[in-house]
């Protein structure tokens, strides 16, 4: 989702006739070029869920194992896999096996650089 909405504005910018430019400052820290930091605040794993909402059911079709405050996981495991009757069809235990390692990993991080994104439109002025 965010891939779309990202893309598709990119395109809206250069259907403008804008440009984004990547460059790197550097003189950005008194003359030298800036020491690159990164911070991370948070981070969560979930587990067995798609990162395209859309492909996930409701919260009623998971046994949901929550340890987010220790270990920052939480795994959700489709009601489906107490059927032992999925098991019996090999075309459907590959599809069980395919989605239990379903695995989306978010952090929170902050980065400081000396690069810069500049956004021009047509007559070259940021």
């Amino acid at each position: 989702m965010f891939y779309t909405k990202l893309r598709n504005r990119l395109n809206q910018i250069k259907a403008n006739g804008m440009t984004l430019t990547f460059e790197e400052d550097m003189f950005a820290d008194r003359g030298k070029p800036l020491q690159v930091e990164a911070n991370m605040y948070d981070h969560v794993v979930i587990k067995g869920l798609s990162p395209i909402r859309k492909e996930n059911g409701s919260e009623d079709d998971y046994y949901i194992f929550n340890d987010i405050e220790n270990m920052g996981l939480i795994s959700y495991i489709p009601k489906y896999i107490t059927n032992p009757e999925n098991f019996a069809d090999p075309v459907r235990n590959k599809e069980i096996h395919s989605e239990a390692h379903k695995v989306t990993y978010r952090a929170y991080v902050t980065f400081k650089t000396g690069y810069k994104l500049l956004l021009k439109d047509k007559y070259g002025v940021n």
